[in-house]
């Protein structure tokens, strides 16, 4: 059998795989990937050079960033200022956290964005008096953490179009705004939408009881443990750092996310056994196995 014929077998096993579920997705990736290798359609390096992938190394680093991020408080202090201009409207509030997880997601995978913003509404719905629900953000949040990643090179999807690109003759990949061409005019449709009929129709849809955060009961709960000033400080500037190095393209993205997440830990303002605990293995690994797939078809 050709190998051709081969590679399409197991995608389409991959496909049918990825949408039943049957077995977990970041497995049935990596799976696929060493499937590519062992029927000799790709090498073992071809096959797991994800591992050593720019894209896996931006993920892997903005994730401990964004652990940080919340670690020392920044994101209860959105929050706060997230309340302030909503003016304790659920509208205007879900308005200014769809807003804010567009641009974070900009230069964070969404995923990352997804996990600062998310305690950034549990922080409001926990001190807001039934004002705020999480049931009402909690989807435009996701929604708008996918659209932002659309006006930069920061999702995998637009990473690993952009590695493509880069192999087939054209000899470059995508600029770290390029992407915005489409995504800028998308994402603000999107948030029009949203702000004028998006939170009526969820209320419409979402008619189940709001569970509140846990810990509502006591308002300041949730709040992170009092952190140095200077662990906030350091924090802000090298995200900063990050993100500055990434639009001017002064290193490699990942190799810039890698050094801001080394940075934190070494500076003593996370742990690593903690920031390695709350990255999410799953993805890293599902863009892994897809990469070495992708990678042995487009060979």
């Amino acid at each position: 059998m050709a190998q051709s014929t081969i590679a399409l077998i197991i995608t389409a096993i991959v496909i049918v795989l990825f949408v039943t579920k049957i077995i977990p997705v970041p497995v049935t990736a990596m799976l696929a990937a060493f499937a590519m290798y062992l029927t000799g359609i790709t090498t073992y390096q071809e096959a797991i050079a994800g591992f050593t992938s720019s894209s896996v190394q931006l993920i892997l680093g903005l994730m401990i960033i964004g652990y940080a991020f919340d670690r020392v408080g920044l994101a209860d202090r959105i929050g706060d200022i997230a309340l302030r201009f909503s003016r304790g409207s659920e509208r205007v509030f879900v308005f200014v956290v769809m807003l804010l997880a567009v641009i974070s997601s900009m230069f964070f995978v969404s995923i990352a964005a997804l996990a600062i913003l998310m305690r950034v509404i549990d922080s409001v719905a926990a001190s807001s008096n039934g004002r705020i629900s999480r049931k009402a953000a909690y989807l435009p949040l996701a929604i708008a953490a996918n659209y932002g990643g659309m006006i930069t090179i920061i999702t995998s999807t637009t990473m690993n179009a952009g590695n493509i690109l880069a192999q087939t003759g054209y000899e470059r990949n995508f600029t770290y705004f390029e992407p915005g061409v489409l995504g800028i005019p998308i994402n603000l449709s999107m948030l029009a939408i949203a702000f004028f009929f998006g939170h009526a129709l969820s209320e419409k849809i979402f008619t189940f009881d709001e569970i509140p955060p846990s810990r509502a009961e006591d308002p300041d709960a949730h709040r992170s443990v009092a952190v140095p000033q200077w662990h906030v400080w350091a924090t802000g500037i090298i995200t900063l750092l990050v993100i500055f190095g990434s639009v001017f393209n002064l290193m490699p993205i990942g190799a810039l996310a890698m050094l801001g997440a080394l940075a934190l830990m070494a500076l003593g303002i996370i742990k690593p056994a903690a920031a390695f605990k709350d990255v999410h293995w799953n993805v890293i690994f599902l863009i892994i196995g897809a990469l070495g797939l992708a990678k042995s078809i487009f060979n």
